[in-house]
C-alpha cells in the first residue's frame, strides 16, 4: 500500500501548475483513515510539489511530518526544503536552512545554485523594476 501512495505523489509532484488542496487533503485521508504515517519517498515527493506550488505553509507542514514520521533529514531533504523557501519568497528562513547544509559536496554547490537562480534573480528583477517606477514618479 506504501508503494502504491508514493507512485500517487511521485505523479502529483510531476504535474504542473500545483494546487495542493486534492494533495494535502489526500494526504490527510492517508494518515487519518489508514492510519499510516508517510514515507520519505512520499514527503520528499510532497515537498517538491510545495516547492513548484510555491506554499511556504504547506512546505512547513511536510516538514514537520518528517519529524513525525521519526525520519531523519538528509541532504536531499535540506535541498527541497531550501528550494520551497527560495520558491515562496523568504530569504530569511533560505539562509538559516543553507547552515544545515554541508557544501563539501561540489553537486550539492551546483544543485544549490540551480536552485537560486530562477527565484534570486526573479526577486531581484522585481527591485529593479521598483526602482525604476519609484525614479519615474
Amino acid at each position: 500500500m506504501e508503494a502504491v501512495f508514493d507512485e500517487i505523489f511521485c505523479v502529483i509532484a510531476e504535474k504542473q501548475p500545483n494546487d495542493l488542496r486534492l494533495d494535502m487533503a489526500l494526504f490527510q485521508a492517508i494518515k487519518d483513515e489508514f492510519g499510516l504515517t508517510s514515507s520519505r519517498k512520499s514527503l520528499d515527493f510532497l515537498l517538491t510539489s510545495c516547492a513548484n506550488a510555491k506554499d511556504l505553509q504547506n512546505s512547513l507542514l511536510i516538514w514537520s511530518e518528517y519529524q513525525a514520521s521519526s525520519l531523519r533529514f538528509n541532504v536531499l531533504t535540506f535541498l527541497r526544503m531550501y528550494q520551497a523557501l527560495l520558491a515562496s519568497g523568504y530569504p530569511k528562513y533560505t539562509k538559516s536552512s543553507l547552515i544545515k547544509i554541508s557544501m563539501d559536496d561540489s553537486h550539492v554547490r551546483c544543485i544549490i545554485k540551480a536552485c537560486q537562480e530562477p527565484y534570486v534573480q526573479s526577486s531581484s528583477m522585481t527591485k529593479t523594476k521598483k526602482l525604476k517606477l519609484k525614479n519615474k514618479t
